[in-house]
């Protein structure tokens, strides 16, 4: 079984979807890449947790590198991005260059997830490493609280114009 934080890191993605998911179309499934999730199972999690919520999702896991996705599927392939907690793993620059690719991929949204670095040390990512990034990518826009002694996290934000105007977009 995950550790109960990451489990946690999951639940607050569903969460941001599913107040995100009001203006979502009724229509057809809302589309979701993963990206740096670490396994099979994370997957399976979030698909559970979102059907609990009454989301009506399609989450496709990325097993190669975002930049390569966006090349290869086309920028804004998917309605949403999701870049878990694998990502700490990765080269400082392959984690930037993953965020940002996923951006790309997102057409409405993008959320990245994991967990803060307790201050003394442990998994995740420092409180100050996620700023920078966040700065150094000009992605301020995205929302959401880091705990001060470690745990859980999410960052998300839905583009400016999400679902408005669009009515059914192509899958």
């Amino acid at each position: 079984m995950r550790p109960t934080r990451e489990r946690s890191a999951l639940g607050l993605v569903v969460e941001t979807l599913a107040g995100w998911s009001v203006r979502w179309p009724d229509a057809r499934d809302v589309t979701l890449i993963d990206v740096a999730s670490s396994t099979d199972a994370t997957i399976d999690e979030l698909r559970t947790r979102a059907h609990e919520h009454g989301l009506r999702l399609s989450i496709t896991r990325l097993e190669h590198r975002a930049a390569e996705a966006v090349e290869h599927l086309g920028a804004g392939s998917f309605d949403y991005a999701h870049v878990g907690e694998a990502l700490e793993h990765e080269l400082p620059i392959v984690r930037l260059t993953t965020l940002r690719a996923a951006e790309r991929l997102g057409r409405q949204g993008l959320l990245w997830s994991g967990l803060v670095r307790p201050p003394l040390g442990g998994a995740g990512f420092g409180r100050r490493y996620i700023r920078d990034a966040q700065r150094r990518l000009s992605m301020q826009h995205l929302s959401g609280k880091l705990p001060r002694m470690g745990g859980p996290f999410v960052l998300g934000s839905e583009t400016p114009d999400a679902w408005t105007g669009l009515g059914e977009v192509a899958t």
